[in-house]
């Protein structure tokens, strides 16, 4: 994945984890399902801290060769998607409001973690200036 392209992905995680961050607390707060509120700061959390992940990775990929850090920018990403998404939608529509797609929640950490792990594999890659 082209750096550039990472750093625009991140952008965007962080903006919508900023926004997201004020909405939850400001205007939907009294719209959310019970428990709601902790949901949706969760999520808003994992949001922005794997949008500066994808930074990180960003700045690897211009330290290495390897084509790691753009996949861990896309784990990162599509982790992000399913983890904060589904649980964005927990907190605004209530417990099992996923339905059959309950396990996309799991799969998105482990996207997560997945990430993380290709990071630090990518990390050892990095030529030295």
């Amino acid at each position: 994945m082209e750096m550039r392209f990472i750093v625009l992905l991140a952008a965007i995680h962080g903006l919508i984890a900023t926004g997201a961050s004020a909405l939850g607390s400001h205007f939907l707060a009294p719209y959310l399902a019970a428990g709601g509120a902790g949901l949706f700061s969760q999520a808003a959390t994992y949001q922005f801290f794997h949008a500066l992940a994808m930074l990180g990775t960003a700045f690897v990929a211009f330290r290495t060769e390897g084509e790691m850090p753009g996949r861990a920018a896309f784990a990162f990403f599509i982790g992000t998607v399913l983890f904060s998404g589904t649980l964005y939608m927990r907190a605004l529509m209530g417990p099992g409001s996923l339905g059959p797609f309950h396990w996309l929640t799991p799969i998105g950490g482990l996207c997560l973690m997945a990430g993380w792990v290709m990071l630090a594999m990518a990390a050892l890659e990095m030529r030295e200036k």
